[in-house]
């Protein structure tokens, strides 16, 4: 995970666990505050990534333009 990542560059240490509980937390508060919450639009594309590289995400980008 690139956050746990980031933190080891720095000489931190952390427990995956942890960081993963702390994103789901602070992704769970911004979808749900009173004023502006974080929501998906409902004409928005979902694209995961996770296994797609850099140029299977730009061609799929592109068939949706």
């Amino acid at each position: 995970m690139r956050r746990v990542k980031d933190l080891a560059e720095r000489g931190q240490t952390v427990e995956f666990n942890t960081v993963l509980e702390e994103i789901k937390q602070r992704d769970y508060n911004d979808s749900h505050r009173q004023f502006a919450p974080l929501r998906q639009a409902d004409d928005a594309v979902f694209i995961d990534s996770s296994d797609m590289s850099i140029e299977e995400v730009k061609d799929f980008i592109l068939s949706k333009i």
